[in-house]
């Protein structure tokens, strides 16, 4: 049996998605973009694993380590 994708393969395969979140923009930024570190692995359910590689503070140029499924 062949499976036939009605996607052109000399094109990549995109996506879109979004949500409204009923929070003020405070609340937001506070959430994932102070407390990343501590919040990411709670909105982004497929990481399992997550460790700063450059101590708890978010800054232009940080690494982490995660692992996803």
């Amino acid at each position: 049996m062949q499976i036939k994708f009605p996607f052109d393969l000399s094109k990549p395969v995109t996506g879109e998605a979004s949500i409204e979140i009923n929070k003020p923009i405070h609340d937001v930024f506070s959430y994932v973009g102070e407390h990343f570190y501590d919040n990411y692995p709670k909105w982004s359910v497929e990481v399992v694993e997550f460790e700063p590689l450059d101590g708890k503070e978010v800054f232009v140029g940080a690494k982490a380590k995660q692992t996803r499924v």
